[in-house]
């Protein structure tokens, strides 16, 4: 019997942190499965809801700073879906977006992690 895949998926991601979160970014981090050599970032844009989770980011190490710019909006007051998938290949592309669309048509994946829904503060300041 001839496997379709000879490079077996890696673990699905554990571990998946957020730390030093604020109104305009947070930083993202996971657990490194050995067999694992870049990742996909999954995201909704702000909808809050798992079935929006449209947006890829390619990575080749395990974190991810995610931020105003990479959003390309104002995150206060949003709440964001992360979901992180493994891959045990590098992909080709001239950006990460290219990479992450290589990875997520040629590549075979671990399965997405649950969510880890992060909220941005709101940048507005009460009135006394």
């Amino acid at each position: 019997m001839e496997l379709l895949h000879t490079n077996p998926r890696p673990e699905v991601v554990t571990g998946a942190v957020t730390k030093d979160t604020s109104a305009t970014e947070t930083h993202l981090s996971w657990a490194a499965d050995e067999k694992a050599k870049s990742w996909i970032v999954h995201h909704d844009s702000g909808s809050g809801k798992p079935e929006d989770a449209t947006i890829m980011h390619y990575v080749e190490k395990p974190e991810l700073v995610f931020n105003d710019e990479l959003f390309g909006g104002t995150l206060a007051g949003t709440t964001i879906n992360f979901y992180i998938q493994a891959f045990n290949e590098v992909f080709e592309g001239k950006d990460e977006i290219e990479k992450a669309q290589n990875a997520n048509t040629h590549g075979y994946g671990s399965e997405w992690t649950k969510a880890l829904k992060v909220e941005f503060a709101d940048k507005k300041v009460a009135k006394k």
